[in-house]
């Protein structure tokens, strides 16, 4: 069962601590924050991961995406491997 953070939202949202791999270079990053939302249609990664994992996002695909204010925005489509304690699963990401 995930942990609820109060602290970073209001009302409190369960997060999970995560690793995440760049398969291409096999570069991680661990312990990242990340909000556990079920029925979202893709995963999110913070900029400053992506950047820190050094994934080339020149060449890739946009998705466009929808902010519940209805802002639009464009993000990249990369893949990256996260993984939760106990286990993994590849995903492919928008940051």
């Amino acid at each position: 069962m995930p942990r609820y953070d109060a602290e970073r939202f209001d009302p409190p949202a369960p997060l999970a601590l995560v690793t995440i791999r760049n398969p291409l270079s096999g570069a991680t990053s661990v312990n990242v924050p990340m909000l556990l939302d079920s029925g979202a249609v893709v995963t999110l990664i913070p900029r400053t991961v992506v950047d820190r994992l050094a994934v080339d996002i020149t060449s890739q695909r946009q998705r466009e995406l929808i902010g519940f204010d209805g802002t639009a925005s464009l993000s990249s489509a990369i893949h990256l491997e996260l993984f939760f304690v106990g286990g993994g699963s590849a995903v492919s990401s928008c940051l």
